[in-house]
């Protein structure tokens, strides 16, 4: 599939079936739904939020980054340490 993301105005995806999408490699799949999210991205504005729901996903992504836990980079050694 062409990457053709960077082109504003354009289909990203060619029109394709449930079926042919299932049938797809699933990295052909995670990039045939990247194409959609490009898409949607290039032909809707923004969303605009009021000061209240800007406020609540702060706090929630503040709520998040203060969360124990492990990076994603630390989880991504250890599952790949665990395979070896």
């Amino acid at each position: 599939m062409e990457d053709v993301s960077h082109k504003e105005g354009v289909n990203l995806l060619p029109k394709i079936t449930i079926g042919e999408l299932q049938g797809m490699e699933i990295e052909e799949q995670i990039d045939a739904l990247s194409a959609i999210w490009d898409q949607i991205a290039l032909k809707n504005p923004a969303i605009q939020l009021s000061k209240e729901e800007q406020q609540l996903l702060d706090k929630r992504f503040m709520d998040e980054q203060n969360m124990p836990g492990k990076s994603w980079a630390d989880l991504k050694k250890q599952i790949l340490k665990s395979k070896q």
